[in-house]
């Protein structure tokens, strides 16, 4: 339930904080990283 309010707020922050010739590859990496850290741990629960 939290995450519905972190997604939009990080790309807000994103789009103030990153730099302009990086808002291309930095959210898509972050993405990137929350479903791998999904995939490796669902298996634990």
């Amino acid at each position: 339930m939290a995450s519905g309010l972190a997604f939009p707020s990080a790309a807000a922050l994103w789009g103030k904080w990153i730099p302009t010739f990086e808002r291309s590859t930095v959210p898509p990496a972050a993405q990137t990283g929350i479903s791998i850290g999904i995939i490796f741990t669902t298996p634990l629960v």
